[in-house]
């Protein structure tokens, strides 16, 4: 994550806020005034999106974007794929409203800043093998004489050596050489589920900024979050 330039939300007019798209994800970008806007909204991300966003970074080239992400998380091909094209761009502002877990986090890693509305959560990105995590399979190797392990945990164990390695490379091409921050996020410090808050996000040295929901930013988030991703909108409305 690098200093945040004009992309950054706090210099975005969100009274200007253009819905020209729907939440279906094929349709393309709405607009803040002139700042395009892509959203990433998906229970998990795919190779859809990814091949969707690269795309229309790639058609935005030079020019600021936010980009509003409600996920939590996906397989490693699109997320890396898509993170790795915000970081290319190099003028992407990511925008959490309620969460953005697991590779949702790794792509917003990858981003000039995270702006985040107050009681939005990101999340640990330490990698998942089948249903168990890489450290703790990784620990049965530590606690048991090999001869005592199947070859099945083995062979899984083996995996997940090769994806905590891979994972703390990823992570340091988007944050640099810091490995307090980097363990935290990788290293299953914490259950994979873990609900990293804006402020503890600040406190592990992330660039995270605090997004308000007023009025023009929750039509703005209404326009791209269908209902069905997080309840009723009546009873979510404020007056």
């Amino acid at each position: 994550m690098r200093a945040h330039s004009g992309a950054c939300l706090a210099a975005v007019a969100w009274g200007r806020f253009s819905p020209r798209t729907t939440a279906t994800r094929a349709l393309p970008p709405a607009y803040i005034g002139e700042t395009p806007v892509i959203a990433l909204v998906n229970h998990v991300i795919d190779v859809s999106d990814a091949a969707r966003i690269t795309s229309r970074l790639s058609a935005l080239d030079e020019q600021p974007v936010v980009m509003l992400i409600h996920t939590l998380g996906g397989p490693l091909q699109p997320v890396v794929q898509i993170a790795r094209a915000v970081q290319r761009h190099g003028k992407v502002a990511v925008f959490v409203p309620f969460h953005a877990l697991s590779g949702g986090t790794l792509i917003g890693l990858a981003a000039q800043a995270i702006h985040m509305w107050p009681h939005a959560t990101l999340g640990p990105v330490d990698p998942q093998i089948g249903p168990f995590s890489a450290s703790s399979l990784l620990a049965v190797l530590e606690a048991k004489p090999v001869e005592a392990i199947d070859d099945y945990t083995l062979a899984l164990a083996h995996e997940a050596k090769k994806a905590i390695q891979q994972t703390i490379e990823l992570t340091t091409a988007f944050v640099g050489d810091r490995p307090p921050l980097i363990r935290r996020l990788v290293a299953g410090v914490t259950t994979h589920s873990y609900p990293i808050s804006l402020e503890e996000a600040r406190a592990m040295g992330l660039e995270v900024h605090a997004a308000e929901p007023h009025a023009a930013a929750r039509a703005f988030v209404r326009a791209l979050v269908p209902p069905k991703e997080i309840g009723p909108w009546e009873s979510f409305d404020l007056r």
